[in-house]
C-alpha cells in the first residue's frame, strides 16, 4: 500500500515492537491487544482512515484474499462501491451465512447501506439479511427488517422473495395466519418464475396441513411434489418428503408417513442446506411426531434429544421452542409428568427470548394437562387462559386440538360434563382421523369417556369411526389396536374389550393409558357387583398414577378403593410447592451431584445429554423448592445431607 520495500519498514516495526504496540509471537505481526488496534484506528483522521481501507481492499483483492477479508475493508471505507466491490461483498455475505448467520446478516445490512436507494441489489441484500437473522435468536429483528423494506416500492420478484422469507419465519413462530397472508400476496404478484412459485405453494400447502385442512393442502397443486423433487436444492427435496409424510399421516397412512419421515431425516443429515428448514418442516421434529403415534415411542426421545442438541450446537435458536414442546408432548405420552412440565416451561422460556413467538398453545396446554393430573386446578386454569390467547382460541388452528383437550380436561375435573364435551366436539367430531392424530393416542379414550359422561354418543362414535379408519389402513400398530379396543370397551361397556386393551397397553410405554384402562375396567366390574375382581385393577391404576406423579388421579382411585373397603395410604404430592428435599423430582436430584462437582449448567447438559434450557429450568425449580438462591447454598446443603442422584439422603 505504501509502495515501499519491506526492508525500509523494519525500523518503524522495531520501534512499535519495543513500545509494546505490536507482538511478533506468531507467524504474522499483530497488535498486542485489540484495544490498541482500535485506538490507533480511531486516531487516524477520517479521510485518511477511509482512504487506507479502500487501498487495503484493492490490495487484498489483487492478491486473491478471502472475500470476507476484502469485504470488511470495503465496508469500512464507507463507499461508494463499484460493481466489483459489490460482487465481492455479496460473495462474502453468502460465504458467512452457513457458519455465522449473525455476522452475515450484519454485513449484508452494512453493504446495503452503501448502495443508492434505487439499486436492486440493495433489496436482495436486505432480503438475505432478513433470512439470515431468522436463523438466529434475532427473529424480531428479521421481521422488523421485512416490515421496513416492504413499503419501498419493490419489483414483483423482489417482493415475492421477501414475503416468502417473512412467511417462513411467521410459520416457524406459529403465526399461521400472518404466514398465509404473506404467501397469498406473493402468489398474486405477476410473472413469478416457476421455481419461486413452487416454493411459495409448498410453504402454503404446509400451512394448510397445520391448519387441519388436508384437502386444501393436497389441492394446492397436484404437481407440487413432483416439481419439488426435480429441484436442485436439497432442502426443497427434503421438505417435499416431509410434506408427503404429513399428508399421509393425517390421512391415517401411518406406515407410509413413517417411511417418508425417516428418509427425509436421513437425507437432511447429509445435506447442509436442509439444516435451515424451518419448523414445522424440520424432518427430525416431524419424525418425532409420527413416532409418538406408533409403537416406537421409545425412539421419539432419542430423535428429539439428538435433534435438539444439534440445533443448539448450530445456533438455530428459532427452532428451540419447537424441540422443547415436542419433547414435552412425548414425555406426557410416556407418563413422565414432571419432565413434561419442565420441557414445556423451557419451550416458553426460549420462545420469550425470541420476542415474536406467540404464547405457544401446545406447551401451555401440556402444562395445563399436567396440572390437572397433579390436582392443581388453579395453575391449570392459568395455563389454559394463556393457551387460549391468540391462535389457541380457534380450534382449527395448529394447536387447537391441544387447547380443546386442556379445556375439556379442566371442565371435567370441575364436574362440568356438558362444557367438557362441548370443548371436544369442536375439534374431534369428524370421523376422519386428521384432527384425532393431532394429539397422541393415549388421549383418545379420554375424549370418548367425557363424551359418554355427557351422554353424547355422536362424539364417541366419531372417535370410534376415525379409529376404525386407522386400523383398516394399518393393523400392525399395537398402540392403535389397544386404543381401539379401549374405546370399544367404553362404548359397549365390554369388560373383555377393556381387558384386551390392558394387555395391549402393557408393552407400549404409556403408563397413564394403561392406568386409565385399568380404572375403566375396575369401574365396570364394581358396577356389576364384581368388587373382588375390580380391586386389583384399581390398585394397579393407583400405582401407575403414583409413579407418574398424577396426584389427582391417585386420590380419585384411593377414594374408590376406600368405598370398596380397601384402606390405602395418603397421596404424597411431590410437586405441590417448596417442601424441601422431599419435593425434588428424580430428574432434579440427578443434577445435584453434578453441581457439587462444580459443573456449569452447560457442562451438566452435556453430561446428561439434554438441553441447557432444560437444566436451567430444573435448577430454577430446585432453588424454589429448597428456598435457596445460589449453587453454593445447594452444594453446602447437598454435602450436609449427603444427597445422591438416586434419591437417597
Amino acid at each position: 500500500m505504501l509502495g515501499r520495500q519491506v526492508g525500509s519498514l523494519l525500523s518503524g516495526v522495531e520501534a512499535a515492537l519495543n513500545a509494546g504496540l505490536l507482538s511478533a509471537d506468531g507467524p504474522r505481526l499483530a497488535f498486542r491487544h485489540d484495544l490498541i488496534r482500535q485506538a490507533v484506528h480511531e486516531n487516524l483522521p477520517l479521510a485518511v482512515r477511509t482512504a487506507l481501507h479502500r487501498e487495503a481492499a484493492d490490495s487484498l483483492r489483487g492478491i486473491g484474499a478471502r472475500s470476507a477479508e476484502v469485504a470488511w475493508h470495503v465496508v469500512m471505507s464507507g463507499g461508494p462501491v463499484d460493481d466489483d466491490a459489490v460482487t465481492t461483498l455479496t460473495t462474502a455475505v453468502r460465504e458467512l451465512s452457513s457458519s455465522a448467520p449473525d455476522a452475515a446478516a450484519d454485513l449484508a445490512q452494512r453493504v446495503a447501506g452503501l448502495l443508492p436507494p434505487h439499486d436492486g441489489r440493495r433489496i436482495t441484500l436486505l432480503t438475505d439479511a432478513a433470512e439470515y437473522l431468522g436463523r438466529t435468536r434475532r427473529v424480531h429483528e428479521a421481521l422488523d427488517l421485512v416490515d421496513t423494506t416492504l413499503p419501498e416500492g419493490l419489483e414483483p420478484l423482489q417482493e415475492a422473495h421477501l414475503r416468502l422469507v417473512a412467511a417462513e419465519i411467521h410459520q416457524a413462530a406459529g403465526d399461521d395466519a400472518a404466514a398465509m397472508t404473506h404467501l397469498q400476496q406473493a402468489l398474486d404478484l405477476p410473472a413469478l418464475p416457476p421455481d419461486l412459485r413452487v416454493r411459495l405453494l409448498k410453504t402454503k400447502a404446509t400451512g394448510h396441513v397445520y391448519l387441519g385442512d388436508i384437502t386444501a393442502a393436497e389441492q394446492t397443486g397436484p404437481w407440487l411434489v413432483e416439481a419439488s423433487y426435480r429441484s436442485h436444492d436439497p432442502a426443497v427435496v427434503v421438505s417435499a418428503m416431509v410434506f408427503q409424510s404429513q399428508t399421509s399421516f393425517y390421512r391415517g397412512r401411518l406406515a407410509r408417513a413413517l417411511e417418508l419421515a425417516e428418509e427425509a431425516t436421513r437425507r437432511a443429515g447429509t445435506q447442509s442446506a436442509a439444516l435451515y428448514l424451518r419448523p414445522p418442516r424440520i424432518p427430525a421434529l416431524w419424525l418425532a411426531t409420527v413416532l409418538t403415534a406408533t409403537d416406537r415411542l421409545a425412539d421419539t426421545e432419542r430423535v428429539l434429544r439428538e435433534g435438539q442438541r444439534e440445533a443448539e450446537a448450530l445456533g438455530l435458536g428459532w427452532s428451540l421452542p419447537h424441540w422443547h414442546a415436542a419433547r414435552a408432548c412425548a414425555l406426557l405420552e410416556q407418563g413422565a409428568l414432571d419432565d413434561a412440565a419442565v420441557e414445556a416451561e423451557a419451550s416458553l422460556m426460549v420462545a420469550g427470548e425470541l420476542e415474536i413467538t406467540l404464547p405457544n398453545p401446545q406447551a401451555r396446554s401440556v402444562l395445563a394437562l399436567v396440572e390437572i393430573r397433579r390436582g392443581d386446578l388453579a395453575k391449570a386454569k392459568d395455563h389454559l387462559r394463556a393457551a387460549e390467547t391468540g391462535s389457541g382460541t380457534n380450534t382449527t388452528q395448529r394447536y387447537g386440538p391441544w387447547v380443546s383437550l386442556a379445556r375439556a380436561g379442566l371442565a371435567d375435573a370441575e364436574g362440568e360434563d356438558g362444557e367438557a364435551a362441548a370443548a371436544l366436539t369442536a375439534s374431534f367430531q369428524s370421523r376422519e382421523p386428521t384432527r384425532l392424530l393431532a394429539v397422541p393416542p393415549s388421549h383418545w379414550p379420554g375424549i370418548v369417556r367425557i363424551a359418554l359422561r355427557d351422554k353424547d354418543p355422536s362424539l364417541a362414535q366419531a372417535v370410534s369411526g376415525a379409529l376404525r379408519s386407522l386400523t383398516a389402513q394399518d393393523e400392525s400398530r399395537q398402540i392403535i389396536g389397544a386404543v381401539r379396543t379401549h374405546v370399544d370397551g367404553l362404548l359397549h361397556r365390554d369388560p373383555r374389550a377393556l381387558a384386551s386393551a390392558i394387555t395391549g397397553y402393557r408393552s407400549t410405554g404409556r403408563p397413564l393409558a394403561l392406568a386409565a384402562a385399568c380404572e375403566d375396567l375396575g369401574e365396570l366390574m364394581a358396577a356389576s357387583a364384581d368388587t373382588t375382581s375390580a380391586i386389583p385393577y384399581f390398585e394397579e391404576a393407583g400405582r401407575l398414577a403414583s409413579a407418574s406423579g398424577a396426584g389427582r388421579d391417585q386420590e380419585r382411585i384411593r377414594r374408590r378403593l376406600r368405598r370398596l373397603g380397601v384402606r390405602t395410604g395418603p397421596v404424597r404430592n411431590h410437586t405441590a410447592g417448596p417442601q424441601g428435599l422431599g419435593s425434588l423430582t428424580e430428574s432434579e436430584r440427578k443434577l445435584i451431584p453434578l453441581v457439587v462437582e462444580g459443573l456449569t449448567n452447560r457442562a451438566i447438559a452435556d453430561r446428561l445429554y439434554v438441553s441447557v434450557h432444560t437444566v436451567n429450568t430444573h435448577m430454577k425449580h430446585i432453588f424454589t423448592k429448597l428456598g435457596i438462591n445460589s449453587r453454593v447454598e445447594l452444594t453446602r446443603l447437598a454435602i450436609e445431607r449427603a444427597i445422591s442422584a438416586d434419591g437417597a439422603d
